[in-house]
């Protein structure tokens, strides 16, 4: 616009030459002042520590703060022995004070803090997780690093974990921590649990006690009082009181009971399999002795006692919570192999002999569209469903009976009627 033109220094050199006609120089520099405040009214240093620099002052937060507040940003060359980098803020007063509060704002957001968080020694496993998935997590969703440090002394009951960031990522770590240990917890209470129970509750590598602690939201730690194991639980008092209900019903699914279940003998073929083999694998699934009647576990041959009655159910024993998925197995085993007998009379049989005459795949057709088998035996007029449709196969039997069994219905009519309905030979 100035018809000047310009020649931008290089390396250490900053400054800029304008040549051109004097009008066009002096048109080309006010614009240039404009645009770099070279005669603001105000310019101030902002010092911001050299290992936030790029975070605070990077290339694109100077940019948006001299659109924001219409100043001019020039970050200064680190120097090699400094350990801040300093920030030219031009503008006017307002404009630039406003400017230097924003860094400095961003700077203190930003600084790098460290806090150390004492953590009992018997709490370190549950803080790290399993394989470090909850100290990793922590550190994932925080943006803090975490270091877990080595006791100071051999003799002490706590650990340190040095927590490090900006800080609002270690107010969100420390909070973490917090929802972790609930060493702050408003609500403590002590549950005894009876030993034999303890191993039980506690799981395979804290699998139980981790689900409980999960799902309810409170720190959960195994002690003892005296020579009684306990639960000392901690957290709000929502939280510990769903922890004690969820203990109160996995000591209840872990005690030993015995159940039963009604005999399907529908299906007892399927049920005990070749050999007792369905028998012994529903007990290895659900580690449960099953009892059939006549038989025990110690019985090599199932179903191989005397019977003085006819036995209805079957017995299941061992811990509750494993008993009640043999039985839930049991009864699913008996839906899918449900037995249903349909006793046709000698026309309903024979009508159905004919129309599987007539259509080959009638009995097919619907056993793949049922998931059932079906056994039509038309010399006993009688047809066998099997499968957890049995009755809804049944029942299309029947209505395909109905609609197809040979009917008469008369229809009243007046002579004139009949006269129309007589051809010239005499036949309707």
């Amino acid at each position: 616009e100035s018809r000047a033109s310009l020649e931008i220094g290089r390396g250490a050199d900053c400054s800029v030459k304008i040549s051109g006609p004097k009008l066009a120089v002096d048109k080309a520099r006010e614009a240039l002042a404009e645009i770099l405040h070279l005669d603001a009214k105000c310019t101030r240093m902002v010092k911001v520590p050299a290992e936030i620099a790029d975070v605070v002052v990077g290339r694109d937060k100077l940019r948006k703060l001299e659109t924001a507040h219409g100043v001019n940003l020039v970050r200064m060359d680190r120097k090699e022995d400094s350990d801040v980098v300093g920030v030219k803020v031009r503008g006017d007063d307002a404009d630039v004070a406003e400017t230097v509060a924003k860094i400095n704002e961003a700077v203190e957001r930003e600084r790098r803090v460290e806090e150390v968080l004492q953590v009992e020694t018997q709490h370190v496993g549950m803080l790290l997780g399993k394989q470090g998935s909850t100290i990793n997590a922590i550190q994932r969703e925080t943006g803090a690093s975490l270091d877990m440090r080595k006791k100071s002394d051999e003799g002490s009951s706590t650990q340190p974990v040095v927590v490090r960031g900006n800080r609002a990522s270690v107010e969100k770590a420390l909070a973490a921590l917090e929802a972790v240990l609930q060493y702050k917890a408003s609500c403590r209470e002590t549950m005894p649990i009876e030993p034999a129970m303890m191993p039980l509750l506690i799981g395979k590598g804290g699998e139980e006690i981790n689900r409980i602690r999960t799902t309810t939201g409170a720190a959960i730690d195994a002690g003892r009082e005296g020579e009684k194991p306990v639960f000392k639980l901690r957290g709000t008092e929502a939280a510990v009181a769903a922890a004690q209900q969820a203990i109160s019903e996995a000591i209840e699914a872990n005690r030993r009971v015995g159940d039963s279940e009604v005999l399907p003998w529908d299906c007892i073929d399927v049920l005990v399999g070749t050999d007792g083999a369905g028998i012994r694998q529903l007990e290895a699934e659900h580690n449960v002795q099953l009892e059939l009647p006549g038989c025990n576990l110690a019985s090599d041959m199932p179903c191989s006692g005397t019977f003085l009655t006819i036995a209805t159910s079957i017995g299941v024993r061992g811990r509750k919570k494993h008993v009640d998925a043999a039985i839930g197995a049991i009864r699913r085993i008996s839906q899918q192999h449900m037995r249903e007998l349909l006793e046709l009379s000698d026309e309903d049989a024979r009508l159905l002999a004919s129309l599987c005459l007539d259509s080959e795949q009638l009995l097919s057709e619907l056993s793949e569209r049922s998931a059932v088998d079906i056994d039509f035996q038309p010399l006993q007029n009688t047809v066998i469903f099997r499968g957890e449709a049995a009755l809804e196969a049944r029942g299309e039997i029947l209505q395909l009976l109905a609609q197809e069994r040979p009917v008469e219905q008369p229809l009243e009519c007046q002579p004139t009627h009949i006269e129309l309905l007589m051809l010239a030979d005499g036949e309707a």
